[in-house]
């Protein structure tokens, strides 16, 4: 693998990064353990959602994603027009 030094100071605190010096077998235990949480948390949250989605229908959430995506547009539109002139 390849690297690239820069000047910039890299935080490794926000995520989760598997230690290099690591040996390749407790490598792959690890991912497989981090697997085997993503999929515990995808079956319980889809758990969840079925039994409070009861009576689903595609197009009601058709109409939330849209009237999600409109209001995610006017906040940024709003954050951008309040950003206009700012030092």
């Amino acid at each position: 693998m390849s690297m690239t030094r820069t000047n910039s100071l890299r935080r490794t605190m926000d995520h989760f990064e598997p230690d290099e010096a690591a040996n390749p077998k407790v490598q792959r235990q690890l991912r497989g353990q981090l697997e085997q949480i993503d999929y515990i948390a995808y079956d319980a949250n889809r758990k969840v959602l079925e039994a409070a989605l009861t009576g689903f229908e595609p197009q009601k959430f058709q109409h939330l994603a849209l009237a999600t995506a409109q209001c995610r547009a006017r906040w940024v539109a709003a954050a951008l027009a309040a950003t206009e002139g700012a030092a």
